[in-house]
């Protein structure tokens, strides 16, 4: 039988819930945290509905989620992980699925390059879903294409198929374009002083 709070018998014991924050972190399952935490099968935690309703509960329990927080700060500080270095490796990851690589086919028995590229776009679509969630754009406001204030943000919606893509790609192209007009009419060579 769990450990109870004695000030909150719906919730496990503070020891209890400082070792789920722990084992929280590793996989940010309820179910499966809650299972390490009580070394019990994850089964037997959705069989039984309370311990089922404590694993949805403790990860927004405040007590629990400032363990978390300290479980994130301590796991960032230890790998040197932050915000910019996880932008920073899935930019790497997005321009690893842009590139092109050459369509092979075999051709009396030997593999010669088609002359046709492919890309990994769904790849390259999760990495950008992911980029989106990472630094918030994703609940920014885009302006209407039609606006003369154009953010130069366009969002993708979450299931963009691989036909899709190109439709993509090619609203992309749009606002670049027109961001690039805007700036260049606003750009005055005149405004720049000879030394």
């Amino acid at each position: 039988m769990p450990e109870v709070d004695t000030e909150n018998p719906n919730l496990p014991s503070e020891v209890v819930r400082r070792r789920f924050a722990i084992e929280y972190v590793r996989d940010f399952h309820g179910v499966n945290a809650l299972a390490r935490t009580y070394d019990v099968t994850p089964r037997e935690i959705d069989a039984d509905a309370s311990l089922a309703e404590q694993a949805n509960f403790l990860p927004h329990d405040p007590f629990t989620n400032e363990h978390i927080e300290q479980q994130l700060f301590y796991l960032q500080d230890k790998l040197d992980v932050d915000r910019e270095f996880l932008i920073l490796k899935t930019r790497q990851v997005l321009d690893q699925c842009m590139k092109a690589t050459p369509v092979m086919e075999k051709v009396r028995g030997i593999l010669v390059e088609s002359g046709e590229y492919e890309f990994d776009s769904l790849g390259a679509i999760k990495a950008i879903q992911i980029l989106y969630d990472i630094t918030g754009i994703r609940h920014q406001k885009v302006m209407d294409s039609d606006s003369a204030n154009q953010t130069g943000v366009m969002m993708i919606p979450d299931q963009v198929t691989p036909e899709d893509w190109s439709v993509v790609v090619a609203k992309t192209r749009d606002l670049q374009d027109s961001a690039l007009e805007r700036i260049l009419e606003e750009f005055d060579p005149g405004d720049d002083k000879a030394n």
